[in-house]
C-alpha cells in the first residue's frame, strides 16, 4: 500500500482546464449560458459590481481628496472608475473642476495687473473650499453633483 503523497502537482498552465472549469478552445462555439469571464479570450477580467453604499463612500472620498492635492482625485478615479460607476462620474467632475480652476486662476493672475484679478483669485479660493464639501455632501446623499463654472474636459 502506497500512501498518497503529501502534496499535489500544480496544474498545467497550458491545458484547457482552468480554475473555473474547462475553457473554450479556439475552434469551439461559445456556450450561450457561459459568462464572458470564462470564455478563455483575452478580455479584461470580470468586474464585480459594487454595493450602493460602497459606491457612494468612494465617490464622496473622491470629492474630498481634492484637499490632498491634484493627485488625490486622479489616483482614486483611476483605481475605482471601472468597478464603481459613481466614482467614475465623481472623479471626472473633480478633475474637470481642478483643470477649470487652474484656467480661472491663470485668468485671475493675468487680470491681477488691472486689479480685478485679485478679486477673482479670492473668489476662486473660496470656491476651492466650498464646492468640494458641497459635492461630497450631495454625493453622500446619493445625488450627483455638477461643479459650477466648470468646463467639461473629460
Amino acid at each position: 500500500m502506497n500512501p498518497d503523497p503529501p502534496f499535489s502537482e500544480a496544474p498545467d498552465p497550458f491545458s484547457a482546464e482552468g480554475p473555473d472549469g474547462p475553457q473554450l478552445q479556439s475552434g469551439d462555439p461559445p456556450d450561450p449560458g457561459q459568462s464572458k469571464a470564462n470564455t478563455g479570450s483575452l478580455q479584461s477580467p470580470a468586474v464585480t459590481p459594487a454595493s450602493a453604499s460602497e459606491d457612494r463612500m468612494w465617490a464622496t472620498l473622491t470629492h474630498l481628496s481634492i484637499f490632498v492635492g491634484f493627485l488625490g482625485p486622479i489616483v482614486l478615479w483611476l483605481i475605482f472608475r471601472n468597478s464603481h460607476p459613481r466614482v467614475n462620474l465623481a472623479g471626472r467632475a473633480v478633475l474637470n473642476f481642478q483643470i477649470s480652476l487652474l484656467l480661472w486662476a491663470g485668468l485671475g493672475l493675468l487680470l491681477a495687473i488691472v486689479g480685478i484679478g485679485i478679486l477673482i483669485l479670492w473668489a476662486l479660493g473660496i470656491c476651492f473650499f466650498i464646492f468640494p464639501i458641497l459635492a461630497a455632501v450631495r454625493t453622500n446623499e446619493g445625488r450627483d453633483y455638477k461643479y459650477p463654472l466648470t468646463i467639461d474636459f473629460l
